[in-house]
């Protein structure tokens, strides 16, 4: 009697361990299906917008930002001083931009209230030099 209700009892927990594994392995081939295409998904988009955290003017050059900004902006931003120094706006109480996408925003919007047909490349130049040299955000 003994052996017999220990073997049954084997049979039970054999039975048992083979329903387990059955329910693992459904259970692992559920989360194939769901969790690892997303964990991917998650990985090529963190891959892709990592570098724009980095730096927000990134692709600017500051040469060409120094070359349009004196030609295009400065004379106007002259005349919005007293004492004719148009970087005061930059570097005063005047100062209204907080963030690098309200700069970006601003030079587009000046851009094109002087009728200037800049690319996306001199938005970002110009942003880019007013950032490096009045600025200096990092977001």
């Amino acid at each position: 009697m003994k052996s017999f209700f220990f073997q049954h009892n084997m049979t039970l927990d054999s039975e048992h361990s083979c329903n387990c594994l059955n329910f693992s392995f459904f259970l692992n081939k559920q989360l194939n299906k769901v969790f690892y295409p997303n964990l991917i998904f998650i990985f090529f988009i963190l891959f892709f917008i990592q570098p724009s955290f980095a730096d927000p003017f990134s692709s600017g050059d500051v040469a060409l930002g120094e070359n349009l900004h004196n030609q295009n902006c400065k004379t106007c931003h002259d005349g919005m001083v007293p004492g004719g120094d148009g970087n005061e706006l930059y570097l005063s109480e005047l100062r209204v931009i907080s963030t690098s996408s309200k700069l970006i925003s601003q030079v587009e919007f000046c851009a094109n209230q002087n009728g200037l047909t800049w690319f996306e490349e001199e938005i970002e130049s110009v942003s880019k030099y007013l950032n490096d040299n009045f600025y200096n955000f990092s977001d």
